[in-house]
């Protein structure tokens, strides 16, 4: 973890700092994200079933409303009335096909965008006593809703009438809510970033490598260098400390000739103080004045 210069572990140590304040800004992002997250995604699936289930209420209503004429159209077997009904009914937005099917299952009219099943198979007809049945199903790369209403006369069934909805625009709903999220948490992110780096670049890192840099000339002998405080909050007091130990050690360089002659004359009874004796010991040396 060595550097060859004492300038290149202080560049390491700077960008040590900024890697430590972008990691805090991730860690921050994603806890926010994920309260986004646990908050929001319910409440989208929520919005999702209710708009779900009016859908499957529109199919109902579109169905009761028409049930007594076609069950008169299927008992006399008038399929053209039946095909210019279901006509009318497709006309509503989102209707991919309408079909009708005797008791059997097998198809008497279709109408709509695609071919209707030519018999309607177990798993989409509602069994007694049930006379609604609504599945889901996917059809190419759009999921329909599939509403399949049994028609009975005098308690006895004698069709059935499928409708199928398309959830496109559900889906499209869906989507465009997953890109704004994402959207809005990319956004957020990045402002973090750049706005959280740019304050503390200034309060921080801007003021700490001022400090590293005297530190460096005061070690290459150049004391008493005061340094602008910038804030008065702890790197602030940090400051002021430095430049009061700077301007401390700048006047005591300027008297260590009269103190180094003082230890030389006397040696400050090293035997009572001998770390005093060897702090001047080494200020002499360093200003070659005792050797």
């Amino acid at each position: 973890m060595g550097c060859n210069n004492e300038y290149g572990n202080c560049r390491r140590m700077t960008w040590a700092l900024r890697q430590k304040v972008n990691v805090a800004i991730l860690v921050t992002f994603l806890l926010i994200a994920l309260i986004f997250i646990f908050i929001q995604l319910p409440f989208q699936q929520h919005n999702m079933r209710s708009a779900l289930k009016q859908n499957e209420m529109l199919l109902r209503a579109m169905a009761n409303r028409d049930l007594e004429p076609l069950a008169n159209e299927i008992f006399e077997d008038r399929k053209r009335a039946m095909a210019i009904r279901l006509a009318q009914m497709g006309k509503v937005d989102g209707i991919l096909n309408i079909a009708v099917y005797n008791k059997a299952g097998r198809l008497l009219v279709n109408e709509g965008r695609n071919p209707a099943p030519s018999e309607l198979s177990p798993v989409n007809m509602p069994q007694p006593p049930e006379t609604t049945l609504t599945r889901q199903e996917r059809l190419g790369n759009t999921d329909i809703l599939i509403f399949v209403q049994a028609i009975n006369v005098v308690g006895e069934r004698i069709g059935f009438i499928r409708l199928d909805y398309s959830l496109a625009e559900m889906e499209r709903q869906q989507r465009q809510f997953y890109f704004i999220f994402a959207g809005l948490l990319g956004s957020i992110f990045v402002v973090m970033l750049v706005l959280l780096n740019l304050i503390l670049s200034r309060v921080v890192i801007r003021p700490i490598s001022s400090l590293r840099d005297a530190m460096l000339r005061m070690k290459s002998g150049d004391l008493g260098n005061q340094l602008e405080v910038w804030s008065d909050d702890e790197i602030g007091d940090l400051t002021t400390a430095f430049n009061r130990m700077s301007a401390d050690l700048a006047a005591a360089i300027t008297v260590a000739p009269a103190l180094c002659r003082l230890a030389g004359g006397l040696r400050l009874q090293r035997l009572e103080r001998p770390v005093l004796g060897d702090a001047l010991d080494h200020l002499c040396r360093r200003q070659h004045l005792v050797h």
